[in-house]
């Protein structure tokens, strides 16, 4: 199967299995110490997230397929604007959305307010 993005192009989802794979694999490699940057001390996040919604956050990452995950982190572009509801790019994009578990838009170019 074939994942259809905004500008037509197309990938198979086994390719973006395989660079997802590929991607771990060179992160894992590469020694923690080898950046020539001077190491600095890590922001930390503070945990805001209740029992309740840290539970569903276990459960839906742990639900989620390799092709979903994968989905999630693929990214198409959204071009901005007035778009009637009968656009077919509107259709398209909300098929991405909706189909094909794709996980990001980014919004481009429009008008001013």
């Amino acid at each position: 199967m074939r994942l259809k993005f905004g500008n037509g192009y197309c990938v198979p989802k086994l390719a973006l299995a395989a660079l997802a794979m590929l991607t771990a694999v060179i992160v894992a490699a590469v020694p923690s110490g080898s950046s020539p940057v001077p190491a600095q001390k890590a922001p930390t996040l503070a945990k805001t997230l209740s029992a309740e919604a840290s539970a569903w956050v276990d459960k839906t990452l742990a639900a989620l397929t390799l092709e979903k995950k994968i989905g999630q982190i693929v990214c198409s572009d959204v071009t901005g604007g007035y778009i009637a509801a009968d656009d077919p790019r509107l259709v398209a994009w909300l098929a991405l959305a909706r189909d094909q578990g794709l996980g990001m838009f980014v919004l481009y170019g429009g008008t001013p307010i």
